[in-house]
């Protein structure tokens, strides 16, 4: 059996690279009874949130309703736990991250970009590397889930970065609304026509939703769980409990924006002391790839032998670990939580 794995590597390679594919396919896909929840959801919505009937009438309000039902699954499913979608990825979450950054991807989409890194990892560690099958396998599948998750997450922080910094002009542009005497319902609405930027899409949801008759502590509510920022989350707390208690809403957010100011002065600072770190570490990091580089112009029968010797393998597997654990514990060092 061995041996014929090893006469046929490819093979085993290109099956194991389908049945990834597969099962990412599998999890985009979803249950059918899944896919029937989401097509009765969408025809609550249609009739004003009623529950219909196969005919298309409205039922009782009285009777509960498809959403919260739908909850109710969702609460029983979770605690259940064990099974398959203990180890399956939650569809919601990756929704969710992707919205966050921004990009007008499916999930589905997603999962298959993964599978063909997987599979274009798989073929490069086995067949051209002559990594053994087992490690190449958990290589591409380590690589398949960390290269999307660290686009996906970079892409989230770089439009939360603009995000933050337009929040406090569009805080301000709703203060300069308040006191002409406009109703806060149209200073949303003014600061998506007048910014731009992660900023006015997201007020652009707000004030559509507001416009359908949503109220607006209910859409700040969906935007902060959307957006995921804390310092949106304050605008959103101090407009519904001034919304709720009354109170001078125009003090109360020149305050906040005063106080996102800070904030962000406080970052860059803290980005300015700790750059000579970063900058280390940036040098220090690309200094083997230099030298590697270098010596494969200079001598390549000197560094050669780290790639065909078994040894040289060894050799090279610890010092990748060991970049890979510096430059985690340097990225720690430079960061700051506030």
């Amino acid at each position: 059996m061995i041996e014929f794995l090893q006469a046929n590597s490819l093979f085993v390679i290109l099956g194991a690279g389908v049945a990834i594919l597969v099962t990412l396919l599998l999890m985009a896909i979803g249950s059918a009874d899944e896919r029937r929840l989401q097509k009765r959801l969408s025809q609550v919505a249609a009739t004003g949130g009623l529950p219909v009937t196969g005919s298309g009438k409205k039922t009782d309000p009285s009777l509960p309703t498809l959403k919260a039902a739908a909850n109710q699954r969702r609460a029983s499913k979770a605690a259940q736990g064990g099974g398959i979608g203990s180890i399956l990825p939650n569809i919601d979450l990756l929704t969710l991250r992707l919205e966050r950054a921004g990009l007008n991807i499916s999930v589905s989409t997603m999962l298959i970009i993964a599978a063909c890194l997987s599979l274009f990892a798989l073929l490069l560690f086995a067949v051209m590397l002559k990594i053994p099958l087992v490690l190449a396998l958990l290589a591409a599948i380590a690589i398949g889930i960390a290269l999307p998750s660290y686009f996906v997450s970079s892409a989230g922080k770089k439009r939360a970065k603009r995000f933050l910094k337009d929040l406090p002009d569009a805080i301000d542009l709703i203060v300069r609304s308040v006191k002409s005497g406009l109703p806060v319902s149209e200073a949303i609405f003014a600061i998506s026509r007048d910014l731009k930027g992660p900023a006015a899409v997201e007020f652009t949801k707000i004030s559509d939703q507001m416009r359908i008759g949503i109220p607006l502590d209910e859409a700040f509510a969906r935007s902060v769980k959307r957006i995921g920022i804390s310092d949106f989350a304050f605008l959103a707390i101090s407009l519904s409990i001034t919304q709720e208690t009354g109170g001078n809403l125009g003090e109360t957010l020149t305050n906040l924006s005063r106080l996102l100011r800070l904030r962000q002065q406080m970052h860059l600072k803290i980005h300015a002391l700790t750059s000579e770190a970063r900058a280390s570490a940036m040098i220090v990091g690309s200094l083997p790839f230099l030298v590697v580089g270098a010596l494969t112009v200079l001598n390549p029968d000197y560094i050669n032998v780290l790639f065909t010797d078994p040894t040289g393998h060894k050799v090279l597997y610890f010092a990748g670990g060991s970049l890979g654990i510096g430059f985690f514990v340097m990225s720690k060092i430079v960061k700051f939580d506030f």
